[in-house]
């Protein structure tokens, strides 16, 4: 039961991570220009790997597979 608690609120964060980094892409392609960090797509790409990861340990950990 723990488990799959556990892995709800995982899921949970992995959609908040996605969302997140959906409102930071729009805010950039509407506000961003040359004073923008060259490095923040690679923020954005290394939070769609956490989010990916967030959401695949709570899969696992749904169907206790983890």
């Amino acid at each position: 039961m723990l488990e799959r608690l556990t892995g709800i609120v995982f899921l949970l964060l992995g959609a908040w991570e996605f969302y997140t980094i959906y409102k930071s892409f729009l805010t950039l392609k509407g506000k961003g220009g040359k004073s923008a960090s060259n490095f923040i797509p690679l923020a954005l790409l290394g939070s769609g790997f956490f989010g990916v990861a967030l959401f695949v340990v709570g899969i696992l950990l749904m169907f206790k597979q983890f």
